[in-house]
């Protein structure tokens, strides 16, 4: 699922739930996507991959991605410049 980018229902909802994150997210690129989902399936616990997805929704809203290293994990500029 992740090699085909298929976005779980709990982070589907969570971008859903945060102004412009769906978007946002969308425009990640492939690999930056494919991180992202990663980190959230590879979490072991509940409890972990809630907060994980909450993260990730959060950030995505503000065009930032996550489980990325700072300095690198600012997602594409939405006005295509």
């Amino acid at each position: 699922e992740v090699e085909r980018l298929v976005i779980p229902p709990d982070l589907a909802q969570a971008l859903a739930a945060e102004e412009g994150a769906s978007a946002l997210f969308g425009a990640f690129p492939d690999s930056s996507k494919k991180n992202i989902l990663w980190w959230v399936k590879s979490a072991r616990r509940p409890e972990t991959r809630a907060a994980r997805v909450r993260r990730a929704a959060e950030l995505a809203a503000r065009n930032r991605m996550a489980n990325h290293p700072a300095g690198r994990d600012r997602g594409p500029d939405p006005r295509g410049g």
